[in-house]
């Protein structure tokens, strides 16, 4: 959260200096541009609306981060979404700005938009597609003396490696992701716990029961459901 906070401040700054100090010189393709073709763009007109757009995406990547101070996790996830949709207007509004009335232009001009769409579709479908894959739930199976847990991140721990499981109400506190899955109350994958160190975490619900198993060379996993009677009935299968 502090990088994507640090993110937005620096879109805030560049807001700025585009549309009020005019460092036109910030804005890509622009920079690059030969003199020529510097020439036909109304850069004033382009600057102020790159700055505002600028500011739009500092204000709503500081109210997911806020969202998600207070406990809105999922709600806050959501803001990327307007994030990618005020990048995608960006980029294709941005093009308004160069001279109408040469073809040359026009062709560009069509040939840049297509390109950005091209760009932001497989990000969306992809990003789309793996939020799916991680928001599924996992499931706890004991096969071929091994327990599995399976889904995104999911792990494989020998049953002679297991030390201890137990049901457990209460978990210290999570304070980082080390590589792993955040999405509103759902987590998964390497997570630093207080006091615990870091271990695997399958967690669907804040709130407990929690599964704790630990393994071998002081590892452990932690799991639990969206539903406590499924948190309970799982740990009862296990133990049995």
């Amino acid at each position: 959260m502090w990088i994507v906070a640090l993110i937005a401040v620096l879109f805030f700054v560049l807001a700025i200096l585009i549309k009020h100090f005019k460092c036109y010189w910030l804005i890509a393709g622009y920079n690059t541009a030969s003199k020529k073709e510097k020439e036909k763009v109304d850069i004033e007109g382009l600057g102020i609306f790159m700055g505002n757009m600028m500011y739009l995406l500092s204000c709503v990547m500081l109210l997911g981060v806020i969202l998600r101070t207070l406990g809105y996790k999922l709600v806050g996830d959501l803001t990327w979404i307007v994030v990618i949709g005020i990048t995608i207007y960006m980029v294709v509004k941005g093009q308004r700005f160069q001279s109408k009335g040469q073809e040359g232009q026009q062709q560009m001009k069509k040939s840049t938009v297509v390109t950005g769409i091209l760009i932001f579709i497989p990000i969306i479908l992809l990003s789309s597609g793996l939020m799916i894959y991680g928001v599924l739930p996992s499931e706890v199976v004991l096969e071929g003396g091994a327990l599995q847990i399976t889904g995104m991140y999911g792990t494989t721990i020998a049953e002679k490696e297991i030390i201890s499981m137990e049901l457990i109400d209460e978990i210290p506190e999570i304070e980082r992701k080390v590589n792993g899955f955040d999405f509103g109350n759902i987590l998964k994958g390497n997570f630093q716990l207080e006091e615990w160190g870091s271990g695997m975490i399958y967690l669907e619900s804040k709130r407990g029961p929690y599964i704790l198993i630990r393994y071998k060379d002081g590892k452990f996993v932690l799991i639990n459901f969206k539903k406590p009677e499924d948190t309970q009935r799982t740990f009862e299968m296990l133990s049995t």
